[in-house]
């Protein structure tokens, strides 16, 4: 059976467990109607999910115009357009405004065809100098869980390795012509204080080379000791296999990545609903209980439970009751986040339009309250992020630290307690309308509908996980 827990047993606590959550709870006169399409085409069930009305609308070119830009924004417009081939409604347009809508795929996946090649490329590379990174993300996600490689598009490449080779992984990367374009001093305090490095080759390629997985001095961290242990060895056939993460990890990691993008993109919460999907359909599961622990351990509980709690709100996906609630969230941390109505804000990409609503997040995401008075300390001092000044340096830019400069950027601080104030007066004013327009409501357990299982294994449209039985480690 796959995906055991640390004692080889299944999981028994979670074992019983396999909800089918309710529909999300998504009024259509919020959302535009593009909007509200391309969350039906990112779900497992796509092909019986989209309205006919929604995909008719296509037909309009400025309907289809903003359909490709909210799919590109989210990231996931491979998948959307993978799926819209799928619907038999689709099929009722005219046969060259499908071609013009499908026109992407085929640089989509020449593109991704391309990348593939050069991570085959690079991993033998690095084994040829004895080592064998974990790959992470979208390299590790198009071979496991999706079915066709234009569905997951990525930018880069991630890989892992232990922090005592990663000079050696510097090495083999330069000998395949990557350079990482910073100077001896940026490198050094990357190495001491970061958890990557980028480099890039001269074809545009570029890799991020992991010794670790959150910068330090945010709050935020992970076992990337146990991220290789737990791994295992994804088995191709007619090539050679890749080392991937185990699914529980890979969840934990996705769940953080969108922290990073702010919790502006599908792209992620879609990439968690494949993984837990793709490990339900397999026979197996997720150890939750491990995932539960780990997110304790690296201060992730809050990012984790409202990355699974939109996943299942939004995409339907199997997520057990008890794994947001043993993460123990504090009531005043749900409380704020349910106000700033996390679905839509997800959905219509708020973190893009508003640096203020976006601040109050990451507020609100940070583990326990001296991690939040160091996240405001630096929002004063000039960046969130820890490593601000050697990217300030590299691009040219000067942090000032007089006192006249972090009184300006003190009125930033400001301004996200004045938009609390806003959040307060719209629940108040809902809440004396007796409508909660979604936000008590969000974090809402609710109970697994009796279903089949087979209704699940019918929904599960990605490729399921090797398992590890049957494979090398």
């Amino acid at each position: 059976m796959p995906f055991k827990n640390e004692s080889g047993n299944k999981q028994e606590r979670h074992a019983g467990a396999r909800p089918v959550p309710r529909r999300p709870m998504l009024a259509r006169s919020k959302f535009a109607d593009h909007e509200l399409l391309l969350l039906s085409l990112v779900r497992r069930d796509a092909p019986f999910r989209v309205s006919a009305d929604l995909l008719a609308r296509l037909s309009d070119p400025g309907y289809r115009s903003a359909f490709h830009a909210v799919a590109s924004g989210h990231g996931v417009i491979g998948l959307a357009l993978t799926a819209l081939r799928r619907c038999e409604a689709f099929l009722t347009l005219d046969r060259e405004t499908r071609d013009e809508i499908l026109a992407p795929l085929r640089p989509f996946a020449f593109q991704t065809a391309l990348w593939d090649a050069e991570r085959d490329r690079l991993l033998e590379v690095l084994r040829g100098h004895c080592l064998i990174p974990l790959v992470l993300k979208g390299g590790a996600l198009r071979l496991t869980v999706y079915s066709e490689a234009a569905e997951r598009l990525s930018g880069d490449l991630d890989l892992l390795v232990p922090a005592h080779r990663v000079r050696d992984g510097l090495e083999a990367l330069a000998r395949a012509g990557y350079v990482d374009h910073w100077t001896n001093e940026a490198r050094r305090e990357h190495l001491r204080r970061g958890y990557h490095l980028e480099l890039s080759h001269e074809n545009g390629f570029k890799v991020e080379l992991h010794w670790d997985l959150a910068p330090r001095g945010e709050g935020f961290r992970f076992d990337s000791a146990a991220f290789l242990n737990r791994s295992f060895m994804h088995e191709r056939e007619g090539a050679a296999s890749v080392r991937v993460p185990a699914p529980e990890h890979m969840m934990l990691h996705l769940a953080a990545q969108n922290r990073e993008d702010s919790f502006s993109r599908l792209k992620r919460l879609v990439d968690i609903d494949r993984v837990i999907a793709a490990t339900v359909a397999s026979g197996g599961g997720m150890d939750w209980d491990y995932v539960v622990r780990q997110a304790r351990y690296g201060g992730l509980q809050t990012v984790v439970g409202l990355a699974l709690q939109l996943s299942r709100r939004l995409l339907d996906t199997p997520v057990p009751p008890d794994a947001v609630r043993d993460l123990e969230l504090r009531r005043i941390v749900r409380f704020h986040v349910s106000l700033l109505r996390p679905e839509a804000y997800v959905l219509t990409q708020q973190a893009f339009r508003s640096t203020v609503a976006r601040r109050a997040l990451h507020f609100w995401l940070m583990p326990g309250w001296r991690s939040r008075a160091r996240w405001a300390r630096r929002l004063v001092g000039g960046s969130t992020n820890p490593m601000a000044h050697v990217y300030s340096e590299r691009r040219g830019v000067v942090i000032s630290h007089t006192l006249r400069a972090r009184a300006v950027r003190s009125w930033k601080l400001l301004k996200v307690g004045a938009y609390h104030l806003i959040l307060y007066a719209a629940a108040l004013r809902a809440f004396l309308a007796d409508r909660s327009g979604g936000r008590s409501g969000f974090w809402r357990v609710m109970s697994p509908p009796a279903r089949r299982d087979s209704t699940i294994q019918r929904l599960s449209k990605g490729a399921p996980w090797t398992s590890p039985a049957n494979t090398t480690s």
